[in-house]
């Protein structure tokens, strides 16, 4: 039985012999950086410096080096000088701790070297990688940056990165490509707990792809610094969800049309009943960019939830290096379910579209500093909320963009058409303060704007004739149009049931078909409301808004060149050359004329008998 047990031990002891030799130890580990010092002095060198030889490490197994499912590896020493740590081979960690310990920092690099890579693997619990740099009495603008450039594979479920107690620009790059190396979901975590400075970040600049799984990303409600989580790949593909349950994430892709997000449904705040604020902030190149994902806007957190195009930061307009301009397209539907609703703004000139459908009863703010625009183009939106529009500028670019919301412009903000646009929206408050541009285009306002508000607003918008006012309803290619001597206008119709409808259109356009034909002449001479002195509506005639239909506005019908001549509002909003009009539109217009004629000789008659 003795020389059995003996045995047996003699074949464990060979079996970790064998694994320590292959630089896997069998059993969790903690490594420190024992790496070559520059002479005479304490530090440890920088330069190229090797990974896998484990005469540069110590820890709980001698004479190998971290490379173990449950490893813990500790870089964050005294650097002499900038270190590049290749690995040469695939290295198996748990918790990588990177970064240097002494109050002058020198950035570090982990490298793959040659064929290198880094897994990250735990049975027992979160693999993370920590970067620290708290080290007192240096300036607040050290810049204080460490790079993994070596690619990733994540075989557990949570990948967590943070940046500590930073003090100077902190910063984290991941510039290697990520991916799941096993079946199922691999959340990248980001907890940092750090203030530091504005340009303080961790990014993901390589490309994310599912690989054998999937891969999702959450910024966690343990991130109680400002340390934002930037995306500035340009092919990421991961297809996992997007959880920005507080602070901000960065969707900077450098260069390209493709976005940053992936693909995966995008959670913007907290379910909870507290929480912080969550911001999407969306910039990096110079062209359009798409990102794919479905937005949910989820009812809980009372903290503020935003949506942002970027275009400078700083006084030497970057973003932390990275400049911004190009327009933004979110092409997910959106569904804002919370009472707190979601904030959309445009800092520049870049524009943010919003492509697919809105769907919810949460209120949405559009609140720009810039000249960029908001756009809604998507069709089928069920939104039933308001749209407040604080200041610059929201654009309708699809018929339903906003079919059953209501839109509340405000001193500053306007709501703008796409040429020739005819859309329908839930509700108007036209009155607010703010300004409603129909320009060549057409509204209808399913229910709450009653014609007399309606009214109010259009002689607002018209102004001294102009159509130049700066609130209220107004067209600014009708004030152009005027300002070249072609007649157009702004018309209205009462729908009924509550619903009404203005358009940009001619005098004479009474039905607002954007053509004048022997419709609107019946519709003229039918109201009977001609030299009459009774309210008259502009489907009656009343093409100069004093009320009446009367000389004025029957010689606007006949002076526009338009009757029967075909339609006058082309795509681009223009007003076409008038033609000549042919014999059979020349007799129509005589025949109103002495239609109208007739019609006032028998109101004069009727008073003189």
């Amino acid at each position: 039985m003795r020389g059995t047990l003996t045995t047996i031990r003699l074949l464990v002891l060979a079996v970790v012999a064998v694994s320590h030799a292959a630089g896997a130890p069998a059993f969790a580990a903690s490594f420190t950086w024992n790496g070559p010092k520059i002479a005479t002095s304490s530090t440890f060198a920088g330069g190229q410096q090797t990974w896998n030889n484990s005469a540069n490490w110590t820890g709980d197994a001698s004479g190998t080096f971290p490379n173990g499912a449950e490893d813990v590896a500790q870089i964050r020493v005294n650097w002499g000088a900038s270190p590049t740590l290749n690995l040469n081979q695939q290295i198996t960690l748990k918790t990588l701790s990177i970064g240097d310990s002494a109050t002058l920092y020198y950035p570090v690099t982990v490298a793959a070297g040659s064929g290198g890579s880094l897994v990250f693997s735990s049975t027992t619990g979160t693999t993370t990688i920590t970067k620290n740099n708290s080290i007192n009495g240096t300036a607040s603008t050290e810049l204080r940056s460490d790079i993994v450039s070596a690619g990733m594979s994540l075989l557990s479920e949570v990948f967590e990165n943070r940046i500590q107690n930073t003090t100077g620009i902190g910063r984290l790059t991941f510039s290697g490509n990520v991916s799941a190396g096993s079946a199922g979901l691999k959340t990248i975590v980001h907890a940092s707990s750090a203030t530091g400075s504005g340009l303080s970040y961790i990014n993901y600049a390589g490309v994310i792809s599912d690989g054998s799984g999937q891969i999702g990303i959450t910024v966690s409600p343990a991130s109680a610094g400002a340390i934002p989580f930037r995306l500035t790949g340009t092919a990421n593909s991961f297809s996992g969800p997007v959880t920005i349950l507080t602070q901000s994430v960065q969707a900077f892709p450098l260069t390209g049309t493709t976005g940053a997000l992936g693909s995966g449904t995008l959670q913007l705040g907290n379910t909870v009943a507290t929480g912080s604020s969550a911001t999407l902030s969306l910039g990096g190149s110079l062209e359009t960019v798409t990102e794919r994902n479905p937005i949910v806007v989820p009812d809980g957190s009372s903290g503020t939830r935003r949506i942002e195009v970027i275009n400078v930061y700083g006084a030497d307009n970057t973003w932390g290096g990275i400049y911004t301009s190009g327009n933004r397209i979110l092409s997910g539907v959106m569904d804002v379910q919370n009472s707190g609703g979601v904030t959309l703004a445009c800092s520049g000139t870049s524009s943010l579209t919003f492509s697919n459908a809105i769907r919810g009863t949460g209120p949405i703010t559009i609140s720009s500093t810039g000249s960029g625009k908001v756009i809604f183009s998507g069709a089928g939106s069920t939104h039933s909320g308001t749209v407040t529009i604080r200041s610059r500028e929201l654009q309708l670019a699809g018929g339903s963009a906003l079919a059953a919301s209501a839109i509340v412009p405000l001193a500053g903000g306007t709501m703008t058409l796409t040429p020739a646009l005819q859309a329908t929206v839930g509700g108007l408050a036209p009155n607010a303060g703010g300004l409603v541009d129909v320009g060549s285009g057409y509204v209808t306002v399913s229910a709450g704007l009653p014609v007399a508000d309606m009214l109010t607003a259009l002689l607002a918008g018209r102004g001294d004739g102009t159509w130049t006012g700066t609130s209220g309803i107004t067209s600014t290619v009708a004030a152009a149009n005027l300002t070249a001597s072609i007649p157009r206008t702004v018309g209205w119709l009462d729908n009924g049931g509550g619903s009404v409808t203005f358009a940009y259109a001619a005098p004479g356009d009474t039905n607002l078909d954007w053509t004048v034909d022997i419709l609107d002449a019946a519709n003229f001479l039918a109201g009977g409301k001609f030299d009459s002195g009774t309210p008259a509506t502009w489907n009656e005639g009343d093409f100069g808004y004093d009320g009446v239909v009367d000389i004025l506005d029957a010689a606007d019908f006949l002076s526009t060149g338009l009757f029967d001549n075909g339609a006058y509002n082309g795509a681009s909003g223009a007003a076409p050359l008038t033609a000549v009009p042919e014999p059979s539109a020349t007799s129509a217009v005589a025949a109103m004329a002495a239609a109208v004629a007739w019609q006032s000789l028998i109101r004069r008659r009727k008073r003189h008998a």
